[in-house]
């Protein structure tokens, strides 16, 4: 076993860390369908593995809700690897296992390579004042699941380790899987049970830690999540004093407000017991309440809700729709994002009946792919029986699968598909995505005034419809404003060295450039364009925070046209941020508010329609118009094309700025 183990072990205890790479070492914290009740079991999955030769995954939960049963190596690294992990004995107690050629060794420490391993490093107590470095965050009164009075936070770290080749060097992986599957045991049904992916350490061949970008790291399970993992749907709870579902600290801080006050009907929740006083019985009845969880009685401040249209329970509309992501293959990072703003808008949606909506969902992978969304959209629909999916992800997957959806009379609706021409394959298929014949002539119109650009050349993905399409329809803008194109450069999907097309746009001399790319290329282009000496504006597709991060100082003075900015006024756009910060621990980005946003859009129609039927769900969205919305007031157009404002951005000191 070698060294590296130690160095990742320890790595990954002191930091957390999250390195900004689209498409390549997705690491994300997954509920494993197959367990029953009161079993619980989480997948640490890899998506886009580039080059991973070992790992160290590190897991948090409170031990007073759940009981650490035992942690099985995944898929992704070869049978024949070394995988250390905490066992589980018969006696309750637990021991380190070492596991290498299907051979289990056992013991308090474990000799490797003259070095001992012991059980603590790998399961152990973490005392409350360490708490706040391992959940990786400067405000760790968010994490209230974590912080409940009586919780024991215990950590668990899984190492694996690739098996050596014929001159001993560990043998790299490519492509997806599962590092490592847990499995816990539900030992207080009354609490809300979280799971907390803390750190993650990839690493190559030659011990070097590879750049990898963590997607959903919090797992809070309830009975909304589809497996009857609690034995009931909560109910409001007394204790719940601001109404937000958690019985927290912010819940003894509203009641010591109106401490000793007389019981009037503006601060009557305060009074918890019901004894028509606002005294330490109440503040004594909400600590004894502390982690349980209700659902709200009306919307929260940090809760972002559209108002409340319906009494009760009830009243609920609930419908069972099928949902396509990318959740592998090349734009598994985006899938990744894509699933998050989708998870939150849906946890949102379902516990508060105020919504008046109830999603249950079947979720596919389109795998990043044409083939893979019609594959998702047929299992869906002659599986699963669906008759809404939401998805696919890419325009070039739309363009393929939307056709099944409007044969089968079943609503499609893609958050981020925008490329021309979709919204025509029928009255059944919508996007809530801005399409290029909107985005492309007001963006250029407005650079080109206020820039003067006149001589420009283009770079674009040929084998990606949006990009493709959003490079015709430049050349339409441009033409109408007087701009000449010097020249078209393609590259193909999954290109990494873009050195020769930059080098004959240097030569001729641009005052822009624009680049039309999915996710992956974007920081690779900013980066090359500015070695190979283009100074001028590069005005680049959907351009993310993310992305600026990743390239770096090279996309510094970069222009983007998007539909979504994270400081936008928009209406609930400041509570979505701030929620999505405090379930991610990071900011949101493009895809994952417009994956929300699409949610919240369909579910408004959910609530407005005759029936939950496809015909009455696609009557009730071609009927939406000017919806408040993050993205601003959204409509459908006669085509089902979502219509809102655009924005303009630039990068200025490394963030998205309004380029106005």
């Amino acid at each position: 076993m070698r060294k590296s183990l130690f160095t990742l072990l320890v790595f990954t205890l002191l930091v957390g860390f999250v390195a900004l790479s689209y498409g390549e070492n997705v690491v994300s914290l997954k509920q494993n369908p197959t367990a029953v009740s009161p079993i619980i079991k989480v997948d640490i999955q890899l998506g886009g593995g580039q080059g991973v030769a070992g790992y160290n995954s590190f897991i948090v939960f409170d031990a007073a809700v759940l009981k650490y049963v035992s942690a099985t190596m995944g898929d992704y690294l070869p049978a024949s690897s070394t995988f250390i992990r905490p066992l589980l004995r018969e006696d309750g107690s637990y021991t380190l296992a070492l596991d290498v050629d299907d051979t289990t060794k056992t013991g308090a420490t474990i000799p490797l390579n003259e070095q001992q391993l012991s059980l603590s490093e790998f399961f152990f107590e973490i005392p409350p004042e360490d708490l706040p470095d391992f959940l990786g965050e400067t405000h760790p009164e968010l994490y209230d699941p974590f912080l409940r009075p009586g919780a024991k936070m215990w950590g668990i770290s899984c190492v694996g380790s690739a098996p050596l080749d014929a001159e001993g060097i560990p043998v790299a992986t490519d492509g997806d899987g599962t590092l490592v599957t847990l499995t816990f045991e539900m030992v207080d049904p009354q609490k809300l049970p979280s799971i907390l992916l803390s750190g993650q350490g990839l690493f190559d061949s030659n011990d070097g830690l590879l750049p990898s970008t963590l997607g959903k790291t919090v797992i809070t399970l309830s009975s909304s999540e589809g497996n009857n993992l609690l034995p009931e749907v909560p109910v409001p709870h007394p204790s719940d004093v601001n109404s937000d579902g958690f019985v927290n600290i912010l819940d003894l801080t509203r009641v010591a407000s109106f401490f000793g006050q007389p019981v009037s009907n503006d601060n009557s929740v305060a009074d918890v017991n019901g004894d028509g006083e606002i005294n330490i019985l109440d503040l004594v009845k909400v600590a004894q309440d502390f982690g349980k969880f209700s659902v709200p009685t009306e919307p929260s401040d940090d809760i972002v809700s559209t108002p409340p249209m319906g009494p009760d329970e009830n009243t609920r509309k609930t419908i069972t729709i099928g949902v396509a992501f990318p959740l592998s293959g090349h734009l598994a990072g985006i899938g990744e994002i894509m699933r998050s703003g989708f998870d939150l808008a849906v946890e949102q949606l379902n516990r508060d009946p105020g919504h008046g909506v109830m999603l249950e969902y079947y979720i596919e992978d389109d795998k990043s792919t044409a083939d893979g969304a019609v594959a998702a959209f047929e299992t869906l629909i002659h599986t699963h029986g669906v008759s809404v999916i939401l998805g696919p992800g890419s325009s070039s997957s739309a363009r393929a699968a939307f056709p099944i959806a409007q044969e089968n009379d079943v609503v499609a609706i893609s958050p981020t598909a925008g490329a021309r021409g979709l919204g025509a394959i029928g009255d059944f298929v919508f996007r809530t995505a801005l399409t290029t014949s909107v985005v492309i002539p007001k963006g250029v119109e407005r650079t080109q005034l206020k820039l003067g650009y006149q001589r420009v050349a283009t770079l674009y993905d040929e084998d990606d419809l949006f990009s493709s399409d959003r490079d015709a329809a430049l050349q339409l803008a441009l033409a109408n404003n007087g701009v000449e194109v010097l020249s078209r450069h393609t590259y193909k999907t999954g290109t990494t060295d873009f050195t020769a097309q930059l080098t004959r746009i240097k030569k001729l001399n641009p005052d822009a450039l624009f680049v039309s790319a999915l996710p992956p290329e974007k920081p690779s282009i900013l980066i090359q364009a500015r070695e190979a000496g283009i100074s001028v504006p590069i005005i680049i597709s959907s351009l993310t925070e993310a992305e600026v991060q990743a390239a770096g100082t090279a996309a510094e003075g970069a222009i983007t046209f998007t539909g979504w900015l994270p400081t936008a006024e928009t209406p609930g756009n400041r509570a979505f941020v701030e929620q999505y910060q405090k379930v991610y621990r990071t900011e949101p980005n493009a895809f994952a508010a417009a994956t929300y946003a699409c949610v919240h859009v369909f579910a408004e129609a959910v609530k407005n329609a005759e029936n939950t039927d496809a015909q009455s769900i696609r009557d009730a969205l071609a009927r939406i118009q000017t919806l408040d919305t993050i993205l601003g007031k959204f409509s459908f157009n006669e085509n089902g094309d979502g219509v809102y404002k655009p924005n303009i951005l630039i990068v200025r000191d490394g963030v998205l700025h309004f380029f106005d």
